[in-house]
């Protein structure tokens, strides 16, 4: 046992021994596979921020979980966490307003039809009163056969019967004095009678709407239809047995009454409890309309559960990842291989969230229109991209209305203000530019709060004006961030803006005013190469101004030895007629590395310093090339050529490529003694071609089409550049001359 437990306490004391050992070895893989590999560092960085993302989304939406009863009194002061429509008001008022459309129909002519059971009652009424009268007729008939007398009273026995029997079979109330005289007429007179009756009679109930009143008013009904050929008494008699007859005969509409009520229901508009309305009061009863408000906010215990809210912000923000993710793929494929990019979007989008999720639990009902989204709008605008900088505002915003309670003015606001903002950055040339973009931002987003609010019917004037002036800070507060944070993440994620660009563009730079004073043919020249670049760039839609401020430093290295280069040697001897060949090549490749050097310490941005690096690629000195293998000595045998090449890189970009063809036309071209549009062309082919050849531009993505546009343009800027003058005759300047004196002593 002794044994066993020294045992073990050997292996302890060795792993605490071995532990910082093993903890060092941990972190030295941690640092070269993830901090040192900028993948694993972007998707550890995107992984963070899906992460927190979810969880700001999360402790956003999900609500509160509270128990309440209709009847009980509340424990808790409870506010809406968000605006929310009172299901229970707005089905108040459409019931009601639905009640008023149906008591409104009722009373309405224009909703009843005639009951499709009109003609069948008709024809069951007449044919009852007939057939009594018939049969009582032939029974005083066959009583007169009989040589029975047919008194008065048995005649009004049997209208007595008749009308017993109508009004139980059929429901038709008959006077007797109708039926006494139906009885007593003759048979012509009884068969007229009777067939104006089944004439007038069923037309009359199909045709015409009998109302209760006009039931009681008959006459208005009646009298229209009768033929006015027709003798008064048949007339009386008819109308006597149709005031009798007729029936209500129309019924609701049931279609349009139904119609009525749902268009009267639509009307109604939705009520609702904006953010921080009081739903529970301490010690107040809970009502039904209580419970209904906190069963739409999902706080009772009953609503949704907590891991199905986790859920559905893992799905919201897998959408929005998955919506941005498909935007670049689709349309901004370069951006989404960058993992700078993806990593600085990543950093914006996540710091807005941040922040408009923090503004969320404020309180107010106006948090909304605070969120800084125009300034996230601004630096992806700046720092990505203008399109990117549209989609990822519009998502943002939308964001931003959901995590202040759903509210879609806010989102409408801001999204209004941040396209506004995007949109005046298309020519941006100074930072100055930036607080106009703020702003025209704020500007927008106070009309955008000021419109909505009226269009909405906002409570009052007072609290429309003062949601607009906070619009109209956010813009203001969000171009100052924008101004404050844009050097930070230019400096963080090695993204130079077109601002920056637009500052070392500048002649007062440092490193410019040095070349012009120290190398001011290299500056001359860097100057051109600058113009005819940019004009290249362009026509080959390669982004023109890291072009232009490329060729403006591309040869800032010549400072060191600005003589050895022959820009430079105006009215000196040339260095190199007393150097070897190979120690001339040194000094001219050199200044390659010596600028590369001196952008590190300027901290030029890295893309203008591939570009200063690459400019040359790994082309042949040939001057000197040719010089050496010229000398007859006995080294001549071991020159090597690559001693004579630049050490490249080669051009790896368009903006590389055309940097390369510009610095070398120029060169070239400004040496023709006489520059024609023919020489110039031909030069410019055959340095085109020299490059090409060489396999130069073997890596990067320009294509024959291009190089061919790149002829063009070159040719087209040189030839304005060296146009030649018209040389005039001796005898004319001179004639000039004489008259210019002539004039001049006059004018003494």
């Amino acid at each position: 046992m002794h044994s066993f437990f020294a045992r073990v306490y050997d292996y302890i004391k060795r792993g605490i021994v071995a532990l910082p050992s093993a903890i060092k070895s941990f972190g030295d893989f941690i640092w070269r596979s993830v901090i040192q590999n900028q993948v694993a560092r972007a998707w550890l960085f995107g992984g963070v921020v899906f992460v927190v993302l979810v969880m700001l989304f999360y402790s956003s939406l999900i609500p509160k979980q509270l128990n309440a009863e209709i009847g009980e009194r509340s424990t808790i002061d409870y506010e809406a966490p968000r605006g929310i429509e009172n299901r229970y008001r707005t089905e108040q008022l459409r019931e009601k307003a639905s009640e008023a459309a149906y008591r409104a129909a009722v009373n309405d002519p224009g909703f009843y039809i005639i009951a499709d059971t009109a003609a069948v009652t008709a024809r069951q009424k007449m044919t009852a009163l007939f057939e009594q009268i018939d049969w009582k007729r032939e029974e005083n008939e066959e009583a007169i056969a009989a040589d029975i007398s047919v008194t008065t009273a048995l005649i009004q026995q049997q209208a007595r019967e008749i009308q017993s029997r109508l009004a139980d079979r059929v429901q038709v109330v008959m006077p007797e004095q109708p039926l006494i005289t139906l009885l007593r007429l003759d048979d012509a007179r009884y068969q007229a009678v009777r067939r104006q009756i089944e004439t007038i009679y069923p037309r009359m109930m199909v045709s015409e709407r009998i109302s209760q009143e006009a039931v009681q008013d008959p006459d208005s009904i009646i009298a229209p239809n009768l033929p006015e050929d027709l003798p008064t008494a048949d007339r009386n008699l008819v109308r006597n047995v149709l005031e009798r007859l007729i029936f209500i005969n129309q019924t609701l509409d049931k279609e349009r009454v139904l119609t009525s009520q749902d268009i009267a229901r639509r009307e109604v508009m939705p009520v609702y409890v904006t953010r921080g309305t009081a739903i529970l009061m301490q010690g107040k009863e809970i009502t039904e309309e209580d419970m209904t408000l906190l069963e739409d906010l999902g706080v009772l215990n009953s609503g949704p559960s907590r891991f199905l809210m986790f859920l559905s912000s893992v799905v919201l923000v897998v959408l929005v990842v998955g919506l941005i993710a498909a935007y670049l793929y689709i349309f901004n494929r370069e951006i989404l291989m960058a993992t700078g990019n993806l990593m600085l979007i990543g950093l914006i989008f996540l710091t807005v969230s941040i922040v408009a999720v923090a503004i969320g639990f404020l309180p107010s009902a106006w948090a909304g229109y605070i969120i800084p989204v125009p300034m996230g709008a601004m630096l992806l605008a700046i720092l990505i991209d203008r399109k990117v900088a549209l989609i990822m505002s519009a998502i943002l915003s939308i964001l931003a209305g959901i995590v202040v309670g759903y509210q879609l003015q806010p989102a409408l606001v801001l999204l209004a203000g941040s396209w506004a903002a995007v949109y005046s950055l298309a020519k941006v040339s100074q930072r100055s530019d930036l607080t106009r973009a703020g702003l025209v931002s704020a500007s927008v987003s106070f009309l955008a709060t000021l419109i909505l609010g009226v269009l909405s019917g906002g409570p009052n004037n007072t609290s429309i004006l003062q949601r607009s002036l906070l619009s109209f800070a956010n813009g203001i507060v969000s171009s100052v961030l924008t101004i404050g944070l844009l050097p930070f993440l230019e400096h963080t994620f090695g993204v130079t803006s077109a601002i920056r660009m637009l500052e070392l563009s500048n002649p007062n730079q440092p490193l410019l005013r040095r070349l012009l004073v120290e190398a001011p043919g290299t500056y001359h020249h860097s100057i051109m190469v600058g113009n005819l670049a940019e004009s290249a760039a362009e026509s080959i839609n390669a982004d023109s101004l890291l072009v232009r401020v490329a060729a403006y430093y591309h040869d800032i290295g010549k400072i060191k030895r600005p003589y050895f280069f022959v820009e430079n040697q105006i009215g000196q001897d040339n260095p190199h007629e007393k150097l070897a060949p190979t120690l001339s090549t040194l000094i001219i490749i050199s200044h390659v590395k010596d600028g590369v050097e001196l952008a590190a310490e300027s901290k030029l941005p890295k893309q203008v310093t591939n570009l200063i690096e690459q400019h040359h690629g790994t082309d042949l000195v040939r001057f000197f090339y040719a010089k050496a293998t010229e000398n007859e000595n006995s080294e001549r045998d071991r020159l090597r050529e690559s001693d004579f090449r630049y050490p490249g890189p080669k051009p790896q970009t368009k903006e590389a490529a055309v940097l390369m063809l510009a610095d070398s036309v120029e060169a070239a071209c400004r040496a023709l003694s006489k520059p024609t549009p023919a020489r110039l062309e031909a030069m410019i082919e055959r340095i085109i071609k020299e490059r090409l050849d060489e396999g130069q531009l073997s890596e990067c993505n320009v294509t024959m089409k291009d190089l061919g546009i790149l002829a063009m343009t070159f040719a087209r800027v040189l030839s304005g550049i060296f146009h030649s003058r018209i040389e005039y005759p001796e005898n004319v300047v001179k004639e000039f001359e004489k008259k210019r004196n002539t004039g001049h002593a006059v004018a003494h």
